[in-house]
């Protein structure tokens, strides 16, 4: 029996019921004179019955090269620099909110310098263009700020690029971010943090540090607005700061003389009170032999051990929260205690604790002078147990320096301080809650260290630093104020 042909074609009227018939015989005799039948399909070409052969439309699919679709050539990973996303170049631009003038920049920042696209972190249809992972995107506008001398950047959905600087908001020349756009970036920051983003997804905001190497370190704050991801980016400098340049008063430095008790940095949001604290506990680790425990949320500046040794301790990263470190931080042999922050009574009650049992213990509050600091403490506190902490707070508090930072006749920032140092009649009136008469004794004690704010204002306007109208928009008493300076 002769061995069954592969190229052999059924004609199209057979039914399927004769095929069915014809296929079994075919395969028992295949596999009967299976050794012949190899030798022979060896020798002739393969061929797929036309009964049998694919669509012609597959056929066509097949035979041409397989090809990526556009919009997937590009890897979401890759910014190109003529996206409208990216930096200006090396040569930076004065900052100011008025446009730019064109250049040739291989960076152009115009968004009307391509027609809209889909997704503007793809480089699809421009290949031409090099192609730049995202974090190099990230670091271009890290170096930028740096540079630039800026405080702070802006990153969020529906708005540009913005930056700070001297108080002052500056969008940047670039395209509206998208939501996409802002979720990379911020993705970027979280790689370049090793950190995981499950706190941040989870509960909305987060808080961590980024550190480039040769540049600066970074206290990011991640947070979501309208369902939507965004990010404050403040520069922090590896160096630490020199207190004289940055003219803060040798009566604030004078914390670092304190042996024990409770001494508080009090002020607005972004008016430097972590600066402040940092330049105290530089010169506590250069002048005194002790141990100093810092927790902070996140770690902005880093000390080195110099006459002290100074361990550094991050919220969410060493331990759970602020109340869980301080207490395991009094079983850590400490002589000084820096708390990033006082946020609930607990908190506040440990740090009391700690300053009664001989420890010195540095904190801030988001309060606006002396007054205002003591009565937020006592009322963090239920009822019945106000009065007791009014007596424990006139026995262990030692000072009290609120500061702000005002535009001077420059354009820069400069700042403006309150200082209390608790004397017998303060510690009196704390006791027995009559607190609205510190703000007297604040200006009746300057030759014991004290200065009130608006007497500090005063002093700045007096020497050219700053302008009338600042001074009054900043003053605690604006009518005193105008008074005291004729206008």
């Amino acid at each position: 029996m002769g061995t069954i042909s592969l190229t052999k074609s059924r004609h199209p009227a057979t039914s399927a019921q004769e095929t069915k018939a014809e296929a079994i015989p075919e395969i028992i005799q295949y596999s009967e004179s299976e050794s012949e039948t190899i030798q022979e399909n060896e020798s002739k070409p393969e061929t797929i019955p036309e009964s049998e052969s694919a669509p012609e439309s597959i056929q066509d699919s097949e035979s041409k090269p397989e090809t990526i679709p556009e919009s997937e050539s590009t890897p979401e990973s890759v910014l190109p620099p003529s996206s409208g996303l990216c930096p200006p170049s090396p040569d930076p631009r004065p900052l100011n909110p008025a446009p730019y003038p064109s250049s040739p920049d291989p960076c152009p920042l115009k968004p009307d310098t391509f027609p809209p696209s889909p997704d503007p972190l793809r480089s699809a249809g421009r290949a031409s263009v090099p192609e730049r992972k995202d974090e190099q995107v990230i670091l271009d506008w890290l170096e930028l700020a740096v540079k630039d001398g800026v405080s702070d950047i802006f990153i969020g959905a529906g708005r540009h690029i913005t930056f700070k600087k001297n108080g002052v908001i500056i969008p940047q020349d670039t395209e509206n971010l998208k939501p996409g756009d802002s979720e990379r970036l911020i993705s970027d920051m979280y790689s370049m943090a090793h950190r995981s983003m499950t706190k941040y997804l989870e509960t909305g905001d987060d808080d961590f540090p980024v550190t480039v190497p040769g540049l600066a370190r970074f206290r990011i704050n991640t947070y979501r607005q309208r369902s939507t991801m965004a990010a404050i980016i403040r520069v922090v400098s590896f160096d630490m700061p020199d207190y004289k340049k940055l003219l803060i008063p040798d009566g604030v430095m004078r914390i670092a003389e304190e042996n024990r008790g409770l001494v508080l940095v009090t002020g607005p949001a972004g008016s430097g009170k972590t600066t402040t604290l940092a330049c105290i506990i530089d010169a506590i680790n250069k002048a005194r032999n002790c141990h100093i425990i810092t927790l902070e949320d996140p770690i902005e500046y880093l000390h080195r051990d110099n006459k002290s040794l100074v361990s550094q301790r991050e919220i969410s990263t060493d331990t759970d929260s602020y109340s869980v470190a301080l207490r395991a931080c009094l079983r850590q042999a400490p002589d000084i205690i820096l708390l990033g922050e006082m946020r609930d009574h607990e908190t506040i009650r440990t740090a009391m604790t700690a300053a009664e049992t001989g420890h010195l213990v540095i904190s801030t509050l988001h309060t606006i002078g002396a007054a205002n600091t003591i009565d937020r403490i006592i009322d963090t506190f239920p009822p019945e147990q106000q009065q007791q902490i009014r007596v424990q707070l006139s026995m262990v508090l030692r000072m009290v320096v609120t500061q702000k930072l005002l535009p001077n006749t420059e354009g820069k920032s400069i700042p403006a301080f309150e200082i209390m140092r608790v004397n017998n009649a303060i510690s009196n009136l704390i006791r027995e809650s009559k607190i609205h008469q510190i703000d007297n004794v604040i200006q009746t004690s300057a030759q014991e260290g004290m200065v009130g704010m608006d007497a500090y204002i005063t002093t700045l306007y007096r020497n050219g630093e700053i302008t009338a109208e600042t001074a009054l928009h900043n003053a605690i008493n604006a009518e005193t104020m105008q008074r005291q300076l004729g206008v």
